[in-house]
């Protein structure tokens, strides 16, 4: 479990770095403005997106079963709401999404099961 809650974080701080140079690029900007959200309000559900997902990776490295949840459940939330507002165009959503899902079918093998069944022992 710790090598997907580290590839998360890794990844979740990569996106923040990404995150803060978009919003200094004025082409970014500008397509983000075609989306039905308002810009800062699109920054916000990243920059707390992120947090999110940090949050239950670290949960994950200390075997907390809701962290895992929290992960699903955020990770979720941000295909959903890029589906719905991006102007991008969706098969660039394709390779995050699958591994997305790599991600969380490994959370819920029984492997991972046992070892979020410990941290309750």
């Amino acid at each position: 479990m710790s090598i997907i809650a580290w590839l998360i974080i890794v990844s979740c701080a990569v996106g923040v770095i990404e995150t803060t140079m978009i919003a200094r690029d004025p082409a970014s900007k500008e397509l983000m403005s075609r989306n039905l959200l308002p810009v800062p309000l699109q920054y916000a559900i990243m920059y707390l997106g992120s947090l999110a997902e940090i949050v239950g990776a670290v949960g994950m490295l200390k075997a907390h079963n809701w962290a895992r949840y929290l992960y699903v459940v955020s990770g979720l939330s941000a295909i959903v709401i890029v589906l719905g507002i991006s102007a991008i165009d969706r098969t660039a959503l394709i390779r995050p999404f699958v591994i997305y899902a790599v991600q969380v079918l490994f959370l819920f093998r029984p492997k991972a099961n046992e070892y979020f069944r410990q941290k309750t022992s």
